[in-house]
């Protein structure tokens, strides 16, 4: 695994209160802790990953997709990436074939 930069402690507290929402199901609130630490570190893989779960849970495949493949261009060789990608990939595909949304 490849060595992730650490957090400025500001970003590192709000990815904290992410963490805790992301737990408690309150997927806008982690969403929005994990946009804020972003502003102040905009490309860490971490912060990326952990907005694009938070997507996720939403229903927002589409943005959570983009902050997963976002996360993996930053540091390719980050192993927590790819799987996310892999089950956004296997969930929206999911949602587009339930909802007759593919486009050929």
């Amino acid at each position: 695994m490849n060595s992730l930069p650490p957090l400025p402690a500001e970003a590192e507290q709000a990815k904290d209160r992410g963490n805790r929402h992301f737990k408690d199901k309150e997927f806008a609130q982690a969403e929005a802790e994990y946009s804020g630490a972003l502003e102040i570190s905009p490309v860490h893989p971490v912060l990326l990953s952990n907005r694009s779960a938070a997507r996720h849970g939403l229903g927002n495949f589409t943005a959570a997709l983009e902050d997963a493949d976002a996360a993996l261009r930053v540091n390719p060789g980050w192993e927590k990436v790819p799987h996310c990608l892999l089950e956004l990939l296997e969930r929206g595909c999911t949602c587009c074939f339930e909802q007759k949304h593919i486009v050929n």
